[in-house]
């Protein structure tokens, strides 16, 4: 038993784990949102604009981190 406990952290640690739980996580609340009534009654019906938008905001830039940036932060 053990074993199988020390195996189940040492994959719950995996940085590509939490990814693809996070990934999944945000496609499922956005989508039980956008079939939501309260975003109807705040957008309105679907159109091809509001879908990119939609698509749009899973997929965020992730800053990259400078020494300038770095710097500031520690200060």
């Amino acid at each position: 038993m053990n074993s199988l406990t020390t195996q189940i952290v040492t994959w719950l640690k995996q940085v590509a784990v939490w990814k693809f739980v996070v990934f999944v996580s945000t496609v499922v609340g956005l989508v039980c949102y956008a079939l939501s009534s309260s975003f109807s009654c705040l957008f309105g019906e679907w159109s091809m604009l509001k879908i990119f938008i939609f698509l749009w905001s899973l997929f965020p830039k992730t800053p990259h981190h400078t020494r300038i940036f770095e710097s500031k932060m520690i200060l």
